[in-house]
């Protein structure tokens, strides 16, 4: 049997909050600024008080963005749900959020919703990243790097994955994901990631990494699923946070 290991480079996109890492990072004109909202109830869909004024005062803080997009999640599933339910709840959650971001400021339009299942047993995992986006001001100079960085998740939006198979039950086995090109600003926050298949359904997670340098290093040990065929992983989504 001819098998070799790989190094899978996984093409993805920035969805709604959620970093989708792609193999060749483009520049962009696009400014984004994202913030993540948790305090749903269990299975809930209804914004808190606290929410609408936590959004309300965000929103006044960063003036002038045009569109938005929401990313929403659930948190982990006591009630055995199906993966339709749990997809709905996060989108639902998400679309509300959006919904009430636009209600604020009618001059920022809803771009896009989305969500996913979370397996997380902390209660701020009912959460959504909203992300705010405008087109970029240029400016006379200035010292870019090249990268085409712009923030999501609070800090970084350019994050490079490059991902590793190990040869297991006579197949090719999820092994290791290298992230690196991680801003410095992103230090002292928390990364979440999500293996997702191509439907969009969760097959395993990472929470709460704390990042303490530019490169991270995942071993399939570290996720909630500990066999995974590289086959299956479509996409994996990075949320970072506080």
């Amino acid at each position: 049997m001819n098998r070799r290991l790989l190094s899978i480079a996984l093409s993805l996109a920035l969805a709604a909050g959620a970093l989708l890492v792609s193999s060749s990072p483009a520049s962009s004109t696009v400014e984004r600024v994202s913030k993540t909202f948790s305090g749903f109830a269990f299975e809930k869909t209804v914004i808190t008080t606290s929410m609408k004024a936590q959004i309300k005062a965000w929103l006044a803080k960063n003036p002038n963005y045009t569109s938005v997009s929401c990313f929403g999640y659930t948190g982990y599933n006591v009630k055995k749900r199906t993966q339709q339910f749990l997809n709905r709840l996060a989108v639902q959650r998400a679309k509300k959020i959006c919904a009430l971001v636009n209600s604020i400021d009618s001059g920022v339009a809803i771009a896009s919703t989305g969500g996913i299942p979370s397996s997380s047993k902390d209660p701020n995992a009912r959460r959504v990243t909203v992300t705010l986006s405008r087109e970029a001001v240029p400016s006379d100079g200035g010292s870019g790097d090249g990268t085409g960085t712009s923030v999501v998740g609070t800090c970084d939006n350019n994050i490079t994955a490059k991902m590793k198979s190990r040869l297991l039950h006579s197949d090719l086995y999820f092994n290791q994901i290298i992230l690196s090109a991680i801003s410095t600003t992103c230090n002292g926050k928390y990364m979440d990631v999500y293996f997702m298949d191509a439907s969009g359904s969760e097959l395993a997670n990472v929470m709460n990494k704390k990042i303490v340098a530019t490169s991270i290093t995942l071993l399939w040990s570290d996720f909630s699923t500990t066999e995974l065929l590289s086959t299956t992983i479509a996409k994996v989504a990075i949320s970072i946070h506080d």
